[in-house]
């Protein structure tokens, strides 16, 4: 008999799966079903072999979920740098057209004030550009309110948006911290900060801004 094949035997009696010994003994597996076809493992070692398999496979799909993970994010960063890089210079009339839909979005609709909330503070940045530098809103006119999950991040948010905003916490109101428990529990961590809402008493702004909003929307309607 073939040494190899003697291994295989005494390998696959020792409880060992074809794929390792076909890897041991660098024979291919087809071989080694005709040699070890009447070959028979006790049953302990047959559970302890279908144990490894299956830990074998778990972990097999593990890391190939993370590598398509790893690619996915290759290819989101890809194409975010890529968009990026499309976007030209801002002019005042783009930023005019940009807070406009952002306010039709997130903004207040109450016609005696100006009112914008968000949690993201990119978005936050952009609308104040959008306040002071087109809508020419004067710094000491900003009041600034806050919604926040934890009492003990308090300080921290306040000082945490008067950075993004630029305006001094003493323009800041009292912060809001109406919670139901079951929302602490659902909402935890996901918003450190909470949630900002600048307000602009200010009604000939409001109807600017409205009017601006239902410009744009007369233009995107009209055929080409």
């Amino acid at each position: 008999m073939r040494e190899d094949k003697q291994e295989a035997i005494k390998m696959r009696i020792e409880g060992k799966s074809y794929s390792e010994i076909s890897k041991t003994l660098n024979v291919p597996k087809s071989t080694l079903s005709y040699w070890l076809k009447d070959v028979r493992m006790t049953a302990e070692k047959t559970k302890a072999l279908r144990e490894r398999s299956s830990k074998a496979g778990f972990n097999a799909l593990l890391k190939r979920n993370k590598s398509q993970k790893i690619e996915a994010k290759k290819r989101a960063e890809a194409i975010i740098k890529k968009s990026i890089n499309e976007i030209n210079q801002i002019n005042l009339e783009n930023l005019r057209l940009i807070g406009s839909a952002l306010y039709a979005g997130e903004g207040g609709k109450s016609k005696n004030r100006v009112d914008f909330t968000n949690s993201n503070p990119q978005i936050i940045k952009i609308i104040m550009r959008f306040f002071r530098e087109v809508c020419g809103v004067n710094k000491n006119k900003f009041r600034i309110q806050l919604a926040i999950h934890d009492e003990n991040r308090i300080e921290d948010a306040r000082e945490y948006w008067s950075r993004i905003t630029e305006i001094p916490t003493s323009q800041f109101m009292k912060v809001s911290l109406a919670l139901s428990k079951y929302s602490k529990k659902k909402r935890k961590n996901r918003l450190p900060y909470g949630t900002v809402q600048i307000r602009i008493s200010d009604v000939e702004l409001f109807h600017k801004i409205y009017g601006w909003i239902q410009g744009i929307s007369k233009k995107l309607e009209m055929p080409g």
